[in-house]
């Protein structure tokens, strides 16, 4: 496995097989990469490679809360790495299935088959607390600490997570079944991105549509979302303010991901006047409910006040963009 160009003459289905979903992975237009093969070390770094040179994005962003701008990325290269690694040193080379990763616009999927060690717990792994009583293909594990590909001590997953947090990017996702057949980790890309590629669709600015969705197809998956996020009763309570402005709500919130004036989103986003009735209708409710904030708190009438979509509005969007 580390020094045989084809391992999987001795150990069947001992490569990465990577599937682009441009639409999602309901639609069925995909593209599949050829087979990634080699031993080990050069799976990971041929996987990094692809991973890279076609999806990974950086951008500079400013944000409201400090000076300098900061670099972010969709998909921060270190957590790919690190998730990349544990798939192909803890799968089980016994099972007949390769290592998959499936990309669509909002994350990248990482599956291997041989899942965790049946002492660590899905809430385990949810808190990034992993203390295993036994590694899986401990020799493999050996020669890739020396290649400093990994620590051996269980910190994957805190690192990916790590990793993420400091990108600002939405919490991962790992999962296994029952049985820990599988171990499945899902990173997902910062939401700028996600956002940047849908608004940038809406080439015609279309005030009845937000990419390819109608107005009723976002107020339908608005409500939804509200509900998963909020709960029923503040779902409930927000429902009736937004009731026929869902569309209206999302632009908002994509486009005060980075601070905004008023006018610019009433008028540059929205298409309306910056009148107090718009404000009053669209941006209020917002504040009132924390999806908005001002950058200026203690001065509201302030000339350099701006408004940003808060954490909770950040959530939100996730949600919806997942769902897209």
């Amino acid at each position: 496995m580390m020094f045989h160009e084809h391992p999987e003459q001795f150990f069947p289905a001992t490569w990465v097989d990577v599937v682009y979903f441009p639409k999602g992975e309901a639609d069925p237009e995909f593209t599949e990469f050829p087979k990634i093969t080699g031993p080990v070390p050069s799976m990971i770094q041929k996987t990094l490679d692809l991973l890279q040179t076609n999806f990974l994005r950086g951008k500079i962003i400013k944000q409201h809360d400090q000076p300098e701008a900061v670099r972010v990325w969709n998909y921060p290269y270190a957590a790919l790495e690190e998730a990349i690694v544990n798939a192909l040193y803890h799968r089980d080379y016994q099972v007949r299935e390769q290592v998959e990763i499936r990309i669509t616009p909002a994350s990248i999927v990482i599956l291997n088959y041989g899942g965790p060690d049946r002492s660590i717990r899905q809430e385990d792994l949810e808190s990034g607390r992993i203390r295993p009583r036994r590694y899986r293909n401990r020799r493999l594990g050996d020669f890739l600490k020396e290649l400093d590909l990994t620590e051996g001590r269980a910190t994957g997953i805190p690192t990916i997570k790590r990793t993420l947090e400091i990108n600002g990017s939405p919490v991962p996702s790992f999962r296994t079944d029952d049985n820990h057949t599988f171990f499945e980790v899902e990173i997902f890309c910062h939401l700028s991105f996600l956002v940047e590629d849908l608004v940038g669709t809406d080439q015609d600015n279309d005030q009845d549509r937000l990419g390819t969705k109608t107005r009723s197809e976002v107020q339908k998956e608005l409500e939804d979302t509200l509900e998963q996020v909020l709960g029923v009763t503040e779902q409930k309570k927000l429902r009736k303010t937004i009731a026929g402005i869902g569309l209206e709500i999302v632009k908002i919130l994509a486009y005060a991901t980075r601070p905004v004036k008023r006018k610019d989103i009433l008028e540059k986003e929205l298409g309306l006047s910056n009148h107090t009735d718009n404000v009053r209708r669209y941006i209020e409710p917002l504040l009132e409910f924390k999806l908005l904030d001002r950058t200026v708190k203690d001065k509201l009438s302030s000339p350099a006040q701006q408004y940003y979509t808060t954490k909770l509005g950040l959530e939100i969007l996730s949600h919806l963009f997942r769902k897209g």
